[in-house]
């Protein structure tokens, strides 16, 4: 098999730069079939760090996860949610946070996502801003935490194919990606994951089901149907979190 040969013959390069330019011969481990002298324009293309292919990255991204993407969420009786909610709090002996008006995080929370703060949690976040010891966030970190994954998502370093390369789905339930801006974390174990509202489901998922995501999450495990469901399979000792294991 023919190896790769350095270049014989070679030119040399201008590396410009703010107000200045150098001049060096292109010879320090160049192949003889890299010719950056010809068809300048897509050989820069080619090599030019990820952050300058940005719209071209993250349109892949969006392009990947539109046939996914509903925000109709969970259609849950919210009355009935916040009495399961306070059922779980009497049966667990849970000393709660007092609620707070937090209308200015679910703003912004909306303004950046592009869609509406989960209606499930509001209803919860009204009965308790968090509880510490069973790790629910309060509403500040839901959206601390949200717009952290959402750094990693738009991250030109992180293509599609990085995350989507080691996260499997759980049947059709979920899609294998590592993170996504449509799922809304709510409950976080200190250690990178976390539980969370998913509103990019697999073929066989619904809006508004409840996941486990996180830096040990390899598969994106599906958790309960919903909210409700979610809670209820706690109250009984159904080990919730361990679903999808």
């Amino acid at each position: 098999e023919k190896q790769p040969e350095l270049n014989p013959n070679p030119k040399f390069m201008l590396t410009l730069g703010k107000g200045e330019f150098s001049q060096k011969w292109v010879n320090s481990g160049m192949l003889v079939d890299e010719r950056p002298f010809e068809n300048t324009g897509a050989y820069l293309y080619k090599k030019a760090p990820k952050q300058y292919n940005e719209a071209k990255i993250a349109k892949e991204k969006q392009n990947y996860l539109k046939k996914y993407i509903d925000t109709s969420g969970a259609k849950l009786n919210l009355v009935e949610l916040q009495e399961l909610f306070n059922t779980f709090i009497t049966t667990k002996n849970l000393s709660i946070n007092p609620p707070e008006n937090k209308e200015q995080i679910y703003k912004e929370f909306e303004s950046l996502a592009n869609y509406k703060f989960p209606d499930e949690l509001k209803a919860l976040l009204s009965k308790s801003n968090g509880i510490e010891s069973k790790s629910f966030l309060t509403a500040e970190q839901i959206l601390a935490e949200w717009k952290n994954w959402k750094v990693i998502y738009d991250e030109p370093n992180w293509m599609l194919i990085d995350l989507t390369g080691n996260n499997q789905p759980d049947g059709r339930k979920t899609i294998g990606i590592y993170t996504n801006p449509y799922w809304v974390p709510f409950i976080s174990f200190g250690d990178g994951n976390f539980i969370g509202i998913d509103y990019a489901p697999g073929s066989k998922g619904t809006s508004g089901q409840i996941i486990a995501f996180g830096a040990d999450e390899n598969k994106i495990r599906f958790i309960a149907e919903n909210m409700t469901d979610f809670l209820q399979q706690w109250i009984e000792g159904r080990g919730v979190l361990n679903n999808g294991f």
